[in-house]
């Protein structure tokens, strides 16, 4: 496996519990002055954390670059860095660079998808030596990159659906029913997987010829005797 940066690498942990939205953030670089590569790289972090997303604490980054023995000139391209951020187990990586040309500065970032290696989101300003750290401050107060987590959530050693099936008693193909045994389940996850009401929910087993459910404003087992709500699932 190619080996990737040990260069000294910032970040702060979110308050709060972990997210699948973990950003690894890359220390900026370019030709501009240290001390601005140094200042960017802190208002990228501000800026991410305002956004909502959580950032890969400095731990994380110590233990991987150990394991892997890594060296500087591991991390000189955007493959080798996204290599890092999988290693890192974060799902994003952000990206940045400021370079001076006479007396403008050109700063550019991007947030890119660590498993796919897209780019969610690029953004470009400029500044002068006079309104750099301006530029810089609205950065670390801006929410730099708002992601809509489409992603269905994963208890029980399941996916399951966000939403209740609705018009029909058919889950799609490639899903099904949950069993007795991952209803309960889902039942004890249910603030965390979300959207349930307070009705019967179906499962795939029978029992006495009856199908069996369970009720969410109870927990309690049933028999389901007239319609009831479908969340459909499938093996991870």
């Amino acid at each position: 496996m190619k080996k990737v940066v040990a260069l000294v690498l910032f970040a702060f942990l979110v308050n709060g519990a972990y997210t699948q939205n973990k950003v690894g953030v890359v220390p900026t670089s370019g030709n501009a002055e240290e001390g601005v590569k140094a200042e960017v790289t802190e208002a990228l972090i501000a800026g991410i954390l305002n956004s909502g997303l959580s950032v890969v604490e400095r731990s994380q980054y110590d233990k991987i670059i150990k394991e892997q023995e890594l060296q500087s000139s591991d991390f000189t391209d955007d493959n080798s860095r996204i290599e890092f951020g999988y290693l890192l187990g974060a799902k994003y990586l952000c990206l940045s660079s400021v370079n001076k040309v006479a007396h403008n500065y050109i700063i550019n970032y991007r947030l890119v998808d660590v498993k796919t290696g897209e780019i969610v989101k690029s953004e470009r300003k400029t500044a002068t030596d006079t309104d750099i750290m301006d530029v810089i401050n609205s950065i670390s107060t801006s929410k730099l990159f708002t992601i809509s987590d489409n992603s269905n959530p994963k208890f029980c050693g399941l996916e399951i659906q966000k939403e209740d099936l609705k018009g029909t008693e058919n889950c799609p193909s490639g899903w099904r029913l949950p069993t007795m045994s991952e209803l309960e389940c889902m039942y004890n996850n249910r603030k965390e997987i979300g959207n349930f009401l307070y009705c019967e929910y179906l499962s795939r087993d029978k029992r006495d010829g009856y199908s069996q459910g369970i009720r969410f404003n109870s927990g309690t087992q049933t028999n389901i005797i007239s319609k009831a709500s479908i969340r459909c699932v499938k093996n991870l």
